[in-house]
């Protein structure tokens, strides 16, 4: 083509209106001719702003694509609130009904609580622990002015014993389960927390605490020592109990034993030391075999005794023979396994017409 054809087509080249034929004799000319170059390149090119339509079938794959995804999220979303209002409701229910099985927000709020107990048992952290604690009947006029040095007692007992018990191992878990239960003195419903702890070494500590009336926890029951099976780990458990139950001897329970003249029954002797109990059964088996009869038999509240850092009950025994009355005072001191037999030196003998056998049986009552 000559210059004069080109020069006609370049503006319809721009315009986009020629056939490929005549776009290729237009580039290789301009390879050749400066002044077309010119032109050429001087041309502006009309583009075609017609949108173009896109392809139907794609357009509903992604539609159907954007309306499966809001699907799933809108039945996600459906099944976390559902969830949500099913356990409030549970949880409702269970605040009401309060009973064994249900489960509600105090229970979980107590399982909760328990756990730091728990964590700062399975640790060793018994500074802390004693603040959680109840301080049991420590509020007498005795024993108030106490309660910081019985916590510090408490303190390097429960250390002791831990490190006895469980010093060659570690915590590996620490389970709490809450449920309400009834309280055993009375009508009322409480919440009973079972915790346990397992260690490395495949033991476990598991004891109960419920929520005093002071508003902290209790451990809930002991294992007195009643024979050589007695290990350590029953006696941590007492440990933890006796720290928040510092009275660990049921009073009431000797007086009807003892105006019965069975002062022998394991109720009294499995609240002593196992290394007594043998000696103050025989003892207490020849008091009675000797005609002698107990006429009262008294405890006195607690008491906590700074120098020997111990809890102890002031003790009197009443008895007779056939001459007269003699009466046993003493001291006996206790700690979480049990009660101590008393020292010799503790012991008093007040007679009134008795025999002097009467006198010698009851310095020897406790073995």
């Amino acid at each position: 083509m000559n210059c004069d054809i080109i020069k006609d087509l370049i503006p319809l080249c721009g315009e986009g209106l020629c056939s490929e034929k005549s776009e290729k004799e237009i580039r290789e000319h301009i390879k050749e001719c400066e002044g077309c170059r010119i032109l050429y390149e001087s041309m502006p090119v009309t583009k075609d702003d017609t949108p173009k339509i896109p392809d139907e079938k794609n357009i509903f794959k992604k539609v159907n694509k954007r309306l499966k995804r809001h699907r799933i999220i809108d039945i996600i979303l459906l099944l976390i609130v559902s969830a949500i209002i099913c356990g409030l409701g549970y949880l409702t229910f269970g605040q009401i009904a309060k009973t064994y099985d249900c489960q509600s927000f105090e229970t979980i709020f107590q399982s909760l609580e328990v756990r730091k107990l728990g964590k700062y048992i399975a640790e060793g952290d018994f500074e802390s622990y004693v603040d959680y604690v109840t301080d049991g009947h420590i509020g007498d006029i005795f024993t108030y002015s106490l309660i910081d040095e019985i916590k510090q007692s408490d303190i390097k007992m429960l250390e002791k014993v831990f490190e006895e018990t469980y010093g060659d191992t570690k915590p590996v878990d620490i389970k709490v389960k809450s449920y309400y239960g009834q309280m055993h003195a009375e009508k009322s419903v409480t919440i009973y927390s079972t915790l346990t702890i397992t260690f490395e070494n495949g033991k476990e500590f598991t004891t109960d605490f419920l929520k005093d009336v002071d508003g902290l926890y209790r451990a809930n029951g002991m294992n007195f020592v009643s024979d050589s099976t007695f290990d350590k780990q029953e006696e941590f458990s007492n440990a933890i109990n006796f720290s928040s139950w510092h009275e660990n001897y049921p009073l009431g329970v000797v007086e009807t034993l003892m105006k019965s003249n069975k002062p022998t029954k394991n109720m009294l002797l499995n609240k002593f030391h196992t290394e007594y109990q043998e000696d103050m059964k025989a003892a207490r088996d020849s008091f009675l075999e000797k005609g002698f009869t107990v006429d009262n038999f008294f405890f006195s509240r607690y008491r906590f005794d700074e120098e020997k850092n111990m809890f102890y009950y002031d003790v009197s025994l009443d008895a007779s023979d056939s001459k007269g009355t003699a009466q046993l005072r003493t001291r006996i001191y206790y700690d979480h396994i049990g009660l101590h037999a008393p020292d010799k030196d503790t012991i008093q003998i007040y007679s009134n017409s008795c025999t002097p056998e009467l006198e010698e049986a009851l310095a020897n009552y406790f073995g």
